[in-house]
């Protein structure tokens, strides 16, 4: 077929994927195929996860339409309402998946009560169909990684440092007003409960806990996945004043 042009433009914060020379500019590129707009847009390196609306000509078509003739293409960047509205998903319901290199991040998420499954020895692919699967939306630094076609819901955390990669989650999904401190497990991510010392579930337990702290401590809680315990010590203030800090 003869060759055509179309021409494409990325708004916001898509224009971090792009080099500093074609950012907030209508970027013109010369094709000889038909190609789907997905295939256009994770060419430039932009993930389809990081992808909003897309309007083909001023009208709204999806990622999967294909381009065959001169166009102009406008492309916005993922919008958690617009991902909300879609699903119709509870703030509650989202879950995540941290890929290997986002331990730390992975272990603050949980302890502000978000529902965040991970493992140091998952493959790509494992994540990928982990994400697939779970309906999770995976975390994660490799842009590659999120243009893996089974991956629905991804976001790229552009910072690498873990304390503005928790803001970054916080901010771009909106999570603040729905973060549950102190309710999951930092080692599995297993909901936490009360543990109560008139109860078979502490006796079974207590041997877990230091004579020390049970001298002064009253109040425990236990996870209902891997029985780790956990109490109020020394540790504690330093959690709460990092939770403050997220949730301000």
């Amino acid at each position: 077929m003869t060759g055509f042009e179309i021409e494409i433009i990325f708004f916001l914060e898509l224009n971090d994927f792009l080099p500093q020379s074609k950012r907030e500019k209508s970027i013109r590129l010369s094709q000889k195929m038909s190609r789907s707009i997905k295939d256009l847009i994770e060419s430039m390196g932009i993930p389809h996860t990081e992808v909003g609306n897309i309007k083909l000509d001023g009208v709204p078509v999806d990622s999967s339409q294909v381009v065959s003739k001169p166009v102009r293409i406008e492309v916005y960047p993922f919008s958690i309402k617009d991902f909300r509205s879609a699903d119709h998903l509870h703030p509650n319901e989202i879950k995540f998946l941290g890929d290997v290199h986002l331990g730390s991040l992975v272990r603050k998420l949980r302890l502000l009560g978000l529902d965040t499954v991970y493992s140091n020895k998952w493959t790509d692919l494992e994540l990928a169909s982990i994400s697939a699967k779970e309906d999770r939306m995976l975390l994660t630094r490799d842009r590659h990684l999120l243009m893996r076609k089974i991956i629905k819901k991804g976001l790229y955390i552009r910072s690498t440092d873990p304390e503005m990669q928790v803001s970054e989650v916080l901010s771009r999904l909106q999570l603040r007003d729905i973060c549950k401190p102190f309710t999951r497990c930092l080692l599995c991510n297993g909901l936490l409960i009360s543990l109560d010392e008139n109860t078979d579930l502490f006796q079974s337990n207590r041997e877990k806990i230091p004579p020390k702290v049970q001298a002064w401590c009253r109040n425990y809680s236990i996870c209902r996945l891997c029985g780790k315990i956990y109490w109020k010590g020394s540790h504690f203030t330093k959690l709460q004043a990092m939770v403050n800090v997220y949730l301000a």
